[in-house]
């Protein structure tokens, strides 16, 4: 199970904050999304990947667009991080359901032609 950070300075939490959060598989996800106040009919887009689901673990009011980083690789002891994905919605706080988050690997193609369009670099986010 890959273990990422959530990264955000949300609601109540001057300075930031990091929580630990398991990445979940996408059907898992979907299926525990269903079973909320989204229902049966809910579908889990391909853009987006889950994390979290774990009491009291979780997302919350403020964290959108909060960054989730998963630990990568280690350069001379020193860990490595990624951002996997960036908040996109939850149900509730604090619960045994997943968060959503955007896939950033999905949209690497929208992230590259939007910084194309502001003449940057992509060295310099890649």
């Amino acid at each position: 199970m890959t273990r990422c950070l959530l990264i955000s300075g949300g609601k109540g939490y001057q300075g930031g904050k990091e929580v630990p959060l398991p990445i979940v598989d996408h059907g898992t996800c979907e299926w525990a999304l269903q079973h909320t106040r989204l229902g049966m009919k809910f579908r889990l887009d391909n853009t987006l990947i889950c994390a979290g689901g774990r009491t009291n673990f979780d997302t919350c009011t403020g964290d959108g667009g909060a960054s989730l980083v998963c630990r990568t690789s280690s350069a001379g002891g020193t860990p490595r991080y990624s951002v996997y994905g960036m908040v996109a919605f939850g149900v509730g706080c604090g619960t045994q359901v997943p968060a959503a988050y955007v896939n950033v690997a999905a949209m690497y193609q929208w992230i590259t032609d939007k910084f194309a369009e502001e003449n940057l670099d992509v060295p310099f986010y890649a």
